[in-house]
């Protein structure tokens, strides 16, 4: 069993791991360190300028208490996801 589905997580990098898993989280949330010891853990890699759950982080998110699942966004998700791209754009 790989070490990212044993390490325990701190509150805040179990909710770090559901914005990256929902897509609200963006790659300078790193600055907190908790995005940093999700990637140590193999839970999260950055491509591109976008932060993914890796294979592993996918079945960790899958674990967490009432964790949607991936493929399943509740239209709240959605909602969020929208607001995400819009202020996204507002970046560039």
């Amino acid at each position: 069993m790989e070490r990212g589905m044993r390490a325990l997580l701190s509150p805040n990098e179990e909710t770090a791991l559901r914005h990256v898993a929902t897509g609200l989280a963006h790659p300078t949330s790193s600055k907190t360190g908790h995005i940093e010891r999700l990637k140590k853990l193999g839970l999260v890699a950055e491509d591109d300028g976008r932060l993914r759950l890796t294979e592993t982080g996918r079945e960790r998110y899958a674990t967490l208490a009432k964790a949607n699942p991936l493929h399943q966004a509740s239209s709240e998700d959605k909602v969020n996801k929208a607001l995400t791209e819009y202020f996204r754009s507002l970046r560039l």
